[in-house]
This record gives structure tokens, sequence and C-alpha cells, in this order.
């Protein structure tokens, strides 16, 4: 009976996800197996090398990001082994002027429309709609566009979820590419979250 109890045990702990949890913002949520946690700054690195941005857009595309802070990224790959677009998890935690629930619809879906600036072809799949996301109620919204890597161009899928907090709102950007489809554990991740 030992025997068996504690193999039921090694079992469990073999298999429990690791947690990733920062306390300076509340914030948890499942990490991604085997994905490789960012640095802060290294996902606009990451874009900026990868993506052949002309020098004005990739300006646009850093002012945009004026306001918020870097709770977390993860990357599928090693930076430096996979050429291309590389599946990334990223949160933000970004300021919320807003005051009602339709107000911060309309900002969060704003924001989104704006990234047609940067990527002429990015195309709204699914429009901001409420969301529940944990006990709180969100924002979601999907994207679609066509990047020109060094490597060729690639389809590259956005997901985002926009939490509000007080006067803060916690930004979940999701990304992948239909060669390599991460919505199964985007989802997981996504059903993990707790602030």
């Amino acid at each position: 009976m030992t025997r068996y109890l504690l193999l039921l045990l090694v079992t469990s702990i073999g298999f429990s996800q690791e947690i990733f949890r920062d306390e300076r913002f509340g914030f948890s949520m499942e990490r991604p197996a085997d994905w490789l946690q960012a640095k802060t700054g290294e996902a606009i690195e990451n874009a900026s090398e990868r993506i052949q941005l002309p020098p004005e857009k990739l300006q646009e595309l850093l002012r945009s990001h004026r306001g918020s802070i870097d709770v977390v990224a993860f990357y599928k790959y090693d930076l430096n082994s996979v050429k291309g677009v590389i599946p990334t998890i990223k949160i933000l935690l970004r300021s919320n002027p807003t005051k009602s629930a339709s107000d911060f619809k309309q900002m969060i879906g704003q924001s989104f429309s704006s990234l047609k600036k940067s990527f002429p072809d990015f195309t709204v799949t699914v429009p901001p709609t409420p969301v529940k996301i944990g006990e709180k109620t969100g924002i979601h919204m999907k994207g679609l566009n066509k990047l020109e890597t060094k490597y060729g161009v690639e389809e590259v899928r956005t997901i985002i979820y926009a939490i509000p907090h007080g006067d803060l709102f916690y930004q979940l950007n999701f990304m992948d590419t239909s060669k390599d489809d991460c919505r199964a554990l985007f989802t997981q991740i996504l059903a993990s979250i707790k602030i």
C-alpha cells in the first residue's frame, strides 16, 4: 500500500504544471512547459531583428508600448535556434484611464485596430468581445496578418485578452503561426490565470 501511495505522489508531482507568479502585480499563470522565459525588453528586440519593418514603423510600434510594464514573456524556442516567427506569450500591465466597461472595450478595440498602421494587411478575425477570465470580465479579440521576415512570408495569428483591474489592465498577447499552432496551449494557460 505504501509503495502505491508513494508512486501516486511521485506521479502527481511529475505531472503537475509549474506556476509563474509575480507577487508585485498579483498575477499568476501556468508556465508553458519547455518554453523559455524572456528577459525584459527582449520581445521588442526580437521583433526588430526578425520582422522587416521600415525604421519609422518600428519606432511607431515601440511608441505604442509606452505606458506599459512587462510582467513576463515566454518563447517557444530559443531566439537563435529557429528561423522566422517564434510563438510568444507576453503579459503586460497597462494603464486603464476608462471609467466604464463600454469605454474599456472601445479603447481596446481602437488599440487593436491600430496594428493596421504597422501591418497594412492586418485583419481583425474576432472583434473585441466580452469574455469571462476567472472571476473577471475582460475583452477578447483575434487578428491575422502576413509578415515578411528575413526567412520568407509567414501567416501570424494574434490573440489578445485585456482584463481590467482597477485603474490598470492586464494585456495577454498570444502569438503563433499557421505552421506552429499553439492555440490549445494558449487556452490551457488562459484557464490557469489568477489575478
